[in-house]
Order: C-alpha cells, then structure tokens, then sequence
C-alpha cells in the first residue's frame, strides 16, 4: 500500500510539472499584444460608427472584435499548454497510481474506474 501511495505522490508532482502553463517568448507576446490592439481599434471604430449613427457598421465591427478576441484567447491557451491543441489536462488515478487525460473519451475512463485498470491498493499483488 505504501508503494501505491509513493506512486500516487509521484505522480501528482509529475501531473503538477507537466500542467504548469509555460512561458511565452517576447515573439509570441509580441503577436498576442498585436491582437490586443487590434481588438482595441475595432472597438474604437464600433463606438465611432455607433455615434455617427451607423448601427449596422457598429454591429459588424463589434462582431469582428468579439471573434478576434476569441481567437485571442484560443491562441494564447495553445500557446501556454505544453502539449498545445488537442492536449487535456493530465490527472493521477488515486487508487490505480494510473496517468488519465482529461481528453480521453468517457468509456476509457469508465473501464478504468469499472475495473479493467484499477487494483485497490489493499488488493493482494
């Protein structure tokens, strides 16, 4: 049991290291800062077209904001996960010591949990 829980709190150290976001390069935050201004300037010309009376021109600069601004924080997320697109966060099964991906589709994690993965810790070798 006390070998389980070893692995279990090696584990976790290991999930913690592999899910700490990374570091962005002055490249990378320098195209995430070229977003933010671009975001900015949509909303200045949404506010502008706004009080020239030009409502659709308005809507449709705030649209665009809005998207570029989702596409903004998409990138910034691909940029900081180390695995990048696609990648869930890692976890630590706490009886089985097992790696789980938060990405793996339900019947995996249940035939972990029904048994096909798991031995209890207090189960004999």
């Amino acid at each position: 049991m006390r070998s389980c829980d070893k692995k279990v709190a090696e584990g976790k150290e290991r999930v913690a290291i592999e899910n700490a976001p990374k570091e962005l390069t002055a490249e990378e935050q320098a195209k995430l800062n070229e977003m933010d201004a671009q975001v900015s300037e949509l909303v200045r010309k949404a506010t502008e077209l706004a009080e020239a009376g030009d409502i659709d021109g308005s809507e449709e600069a705030t649209r665009a904001s809005e998207d570029l601004k989702a596409r903004r924080e998409e990138e910034h997320r691909m940029l900081t996960t180390k695995g990048g697109r696609g990648r869930g966060v890692l976890e630590v099964c706490e009886i089985s010591a097992v790696y789980m991906n938060s990405a793996d589709n339900e019947s995996r994690k249940q035939d972990h949990y029904n048994g096909k993965q798991v031995r209890p810790r207090w189960a004999p070798g």
